[in-house]
């Protein structure tokens, strides 16, 4: 738009003062200086002049913006296609490394169907790194008996074929495949990260453990709470160092040992404890002594931290130095007279139980959700807080973190050692984070794991293997494998119709999984929720 302006005038002008009025100033629209300054009796001439300098300067401007649109088009496509031919490189050279194992394998399928190389594979440990479980292959698919020759050790003839035919045809197989089919994008990212670091025997060992992990049966299920229509939040659920004892607690101030073989012996029927200790506050966490089998600790909401004698009930410790609620109790995994704990107060306390104070502190600056010990250094401990990050320290010395492992948006509600330089942490951001204390640059989150829920509760960790379990707001145990970000098994956690638990339990909707707990190179593992319903599980 083009608006006429003419110059200052201090009152109305005459018809004659109009007249003689000379020149207008064209402002363009948007701007406040003149671009064009003509005399109103200027001729056409003049003006078609004016009109065709102005064309030219519109078409210089359109010309201007169209190289400068085209340039930065330019140089967009180039770093584009610099990017791509990078990404091209890389494929092709992943490409070419799946070329390479594909034909690796296929030589070995071919081997196996010929019988040349079968009775070794099946004679190796390696390719049964779990318990084994008949359901995984059945005797109808791989009838071991009748593949060797008992007296030669060979395979007798057909055999092998045989075995190939129907394991290639056999329901297992097309369940897995259909798995794998389902993670196939996650499957890439693992196998080039696998293969980039390690052999294709790792791979496939991976693979092997991440399909087979497809279901979860309830071996047993039982109450926490002792009479019909109550319920109670089971706070944490821990074995003994031989495995064959685990505890459970929570806010009903009681710590209940239960035996694991006559728990899963009576299967879904009323279960009692071996010894009940009551404590004067909530618990929030046990531990097992894991060189003293008798020895339990527990801390609970009033900031007390107590070791007990689970044989007799009575209590051998009692450490009351904490401010506020202590939420996570852990014994040192090397010296059976050291412990551990975190609290609301910001403080981490290191005990021993030839001390009646603590020996040594931590300074946490934030409320303190968890701790945990190295399982193979002594030195080495982790604790979890509400800034969002895992702290790391070399207790020889406590002025300086050895490594603040910072990721989660939320709380960190709980940290779990896989090794000696591996732990888990879990957050209330919803997700789990595999951290390696010895990566090259540095400590680092090497996988993040999603696909529970999980906001605001403590809802249980636990590691065996390369498994992980946690549990899910949605009442759901998770179950995750290492080497993938998302669940291997997810399970519904309610009571069974044949359990007398059903019977005792008072469900508002509102569950949630609050416990976990792996029985040691097992599939089994125990696992609790809110309204305090027990569960023995068995991955498959």
């Amino acid at each position: 738009m083009i608006v006429e302006k003419t110059g200052v005038i201090p009152s109305l002008p005459s018809q004659n003062q109009k007249r003689q009025r000379t020149v207008t100033e064209f402002v363009g629209e948007g701007h406040g200086t003149p671009i064009v300054v003509v005399d109103r009796q200027a001729t056409v001439e003049q003006i078609d002049c004016i009109i065709q300098s102005l064309n030219r300067r519109k078409n210089d401007l359109i010309t201007s913006n169209r190289v400068f649109r085209k340039l930065l088009l330019s140089d967009t496509l180039e770093k584009l296609r610099a990017m791509k031919a990078s990404e091209l490189a890389e494929v092709q050279k992943q490409l070419a490394m799946i070329d390479t194992d594909q034909k690796t394998i296929s030589e070995e399928l071919f081997a196996l169907r010929e019988g040349g190389q079968l009775h070794s594979v099946l004679q190796s440990p390696e390719n049964f790194p779990m318990t084994p479980n008949p359901q995984t292959v059945p005797e109808e698919i791989f009838p071991a008996a009748q593949m060797v020759d008992s007296g030669s050790g060979q395979q007798s003839p057909g055999a092998a074929s045989q075995c190939f035919e129907k394991a290639s045809s056999s329901p297992a197989l097309r369940e897995r495949k259909s798995k794998v089919k389902i993670n196939l994008s996650a499957l890439c990212d693992t196998y080039v990260e696998m293969r980039e670091k390690s052999d294709l025997e790792t791979f496939e060992k991976n693979l092997h453990e991440f399909t087979n992990a497809s279901t979860v049966r309830c071996l047993a299920a039982f109450a926490f709470a002792d009479a019909v229509g109550t319920s109670t939040i089971v706070s944490s659920v821990e074995f003994d160092k031989d495995y064959e004892l685990f505890a459970v607690a929570g806010v009903s101030k009681r710590i209940k040992i239960y035996d694991y073989n006559s728990i899963v012996a009576d299967g879904m029927h009323m279960h009692f404890p071996l010894i009940e200790m009551n404590s004067s506050a909530k618990i929030s966490s046990v531990v097992w002594n894991d060189f003293l089998r008798n020895h339990i600790a527990c801390a609970d909401y009033d900031g007390g931290v107590t070791v007990w004698d689970a044989l007799t009930g009575k209590k051998n410790n009692t450490f009351q130095e904490h401010q506020k609620r202590a939420w996570s109790v852990d014994f040192n995994h090397c010296d059976p007279k050291v412990l551990a704990s975190g609290s609301d107060d910001m403080k981490v306390y290191i005990w021993s139980t030839d001390t009646a104070h603590s020996i040594n502190s931590l300074d946490a600056k934030a409320n303190v959700c968890c701790v945990q010990f190295s399982p193979q250094n002594r030195h080495i401990l982790a604790y979890g807080s509400a800034d969002h990050s895992i702290h790391v320290y070399d207790l020889r010395n406590t002025r300086y973190a050895f490594a603040v492992l910072k990721s989660h948006k939320k709380a960190v509600a709980y940290v779990k050692f896989m090794s000696e330089w591996e732990l888990v942490s879990a957050s209330t951001d919803s997700t789990l984070r595999l951290w390696d204390l010895k990566a090259v640059n540095g400590p680092a989150a090497v996988k993040t794991f999603t696909g529970h829920h999980n906001e605001k509760n403590f809802v249980g960790l636990d590691c065996s293997g390369n498994y992980i379990a946690t549990g899910s707001e949605n009442n759901s145990l998770c179950i995750y494998h290492r080497a993938m970000p998302k669940p291997a098994v997810l399970y519904k956690f309610e009571a069974p119709r044949e359990s007398l638990a059903r019977t005792l339990m008072k469900t508002d909707g509102g569950e949630f999984l609050s416990a976990v707990a792996w029985k040691k190179d097992s599939n089994v593992l125990v696992a609790a929720n809110s309204q305090g319903l027990i569960e023995v599980l068995e991955m498959s």
